[in-house]
């Protein structure tokens, strides 16, 4: 049976556990930490137990309050996006729930009653850790977004590495052994996305490749730049790239007429952007092979086939202005 909770005491006090001062150059990350288990637990907020659940910080006491928020809205949001609240309890080591047999049959419950949850949650490819991984990089799933027809597809973007600079091709090369690296990689890429239209200061909004599973064609996803973010660091590591500072992602305006790739290459990494991706040589060759149908079995059943958004987009593109 759950325990009895006071609400009235901190984590700190629950678990008769003092951690020491947090040393002067520690994370935002441990400073919050820190000083939420000083606060009394029926104190916490949607994104306090959020961020301590995740760090598994305090379970015994915190899945029981966050498993009572969640039987009244299970898609409770805190900081990062809709539903980020049972992302973080249903991550945890399945070992978790041994000690709480019956919490873990009411999540279970919980979970099963859920029919209308953003297409995101129920995707086909654990996309509760897709977005785990997007929030880590500071991106937050914008739910509503449809692909207009005529998009360049994801798959063509895969080539955009391929486009010679004669096309309009922007690019920023940064050495593996910069001793700034990070922080280089990010500004840049920073930079160039502002610069070359795929977001604005005011509109943080962009499309992103993510490939709903292994040996399935990409498709775009609506993202939001959040205030504090890292593409090259944390997204890198994740599902932009294979690791800190190894970039490899495709990224598109909402309009489609800006694409914004990274590449790893052996000693340096890219990034680049290009205007008008319609105009390329490069990626209307690549598109009009993907005319054929050769891959079309590769892509969601439920989705445009290849060949036919292949098509769409080479005769928007001639309908352009140069």
């Amino acid at each position: 049976m759950t325990r009895p909770l006071d609400r009235e005491r901190s984590l700190e006090e629950l678990e008769r556990d003092c951690w020491p001062d947090r040393p002067p150059d520690a994370t935002r990350l441990i400073t919050t930490a820190h000083t939420l288990r000083r606060r009394p637990i029926g104190e916490l907020t949607v994104e306090d137990m959020r961020l301590l659940i995740g760090q598994d910080i305090g379970l015994p006491y915190l899945l029981p309050l966050a498993v009572e928020v969640l039987r009244e809205n299970p898609m409770a949001e805190g900081h990062m996006y809709e539903g980020d609240l049972l992302s973080a309890v249903l991550t945890r080591a399945p070992t978790v729930w041994g000690g709480f047999p019956e919490l873990d049959r009411e999540l279970r419950g919980i979970v099963s009653r859920l029919t209308d949850l953003p297409r995101v949650l129920i995707g086909g490819h654990d996309m509760m850790g897709i977005m785990k991984s997007l929030a880590a990089a500071g991106l937050r799933i914008v739910e509503g977004w449809t692909a207009p027809d005529g998009l360049l597809p994801p798959t063509v973007a895969g080539q955009a590495p391929s486009v010679p600079f004669e096309d309009g091709r922007v690019e920023a090369m940064l050495d593996f052994l910069d001793p700034q690296l990070h922080e280089k990689a990010n500004a840049g890429w920073y930079r160039l996305s502002v610069e070359g239209g795929l977001f604005s200061e005011t509109d943080r909004r962009f499309l992103i490749a993510l490939h709903p599973g292994q040996d399935r064609v990409a498709r775009w996803h609506c993202v939001e730049l959040q205030s504090e973010w890292d593409i090259m660091g944390m997204g890198a590591d994740g599902l932009l790239g294979s690791a800190p500072c190894r970039p490899e992602f495709r990224m598109l305006s909402l309009d489609g007429n800006v694409l914004c790739f990274a590449t790893t290459w052996e000693h340096d990494i890219s990034t680049s952007v290009l205007k008008a991706p319609h105009r390329s040589q490069v990626l209307r060759r690549w598109a009009e092979a993907l005319t054929d149908g050769t891959m079309d079995d590769m892509g969601d059943p439920d989705d445009t086939p290849l060949s036919v958004a292949a098509r769409r987009w080479l005769d928007t593109g001639r309908n352009l202005p140069d």
